[in-house]
């Protein structure tokens, strides 16, 4: 059986955890797309959405029905999480210079 450090296992944990919100955040867009789509306005893609200013202002776009929904999934703090995750990450890897070895070495 494998032994990490205490420092690996909160890396590895960190890496895991900025998946899972990476994985959120994917959902959320494609859940808002889907809405777009329903709402027959065809012209908004999965490129617009891709930053949380460009989402806010096309879900204005939306018709009365559908914008709670949407508002909804704008206020789920996922780029936020992201960041503070993203930010430790940056911490952890100035600290060790085998561990950005090791991060720069798994697969996206």
């Amino acid at each position: 059986m494998l032994s990490f450090s205490d420092e690996e296992e909160d890396n590895r944990r960190l890496c895991s955890e900025q998946e899972n919100w990476t994985r959120q955040l994917t959902q959320s867009k494609n859940r808002l797309h889907s809405l777009f789509t329903q709402a027959g306005l065809t012209h908004i893609t999965k490129k617009h959405l891709r930053t949380k200013a460009n989402r806010e202002t096309s879900v204005a776009l939306l018709p009365s029905r559908y914008q709670k929904e949407a508002e909804r999934i704008l206020k789920v703090l996922v780029e936020q999480n992201l960041k503070l995750i993203e930010e430790e990450i940056k911490e952890a890897l100035k600290k060790n210079q085998t561990y950005t070895q090791t991060i720069l070495s798994m697969p996206e």
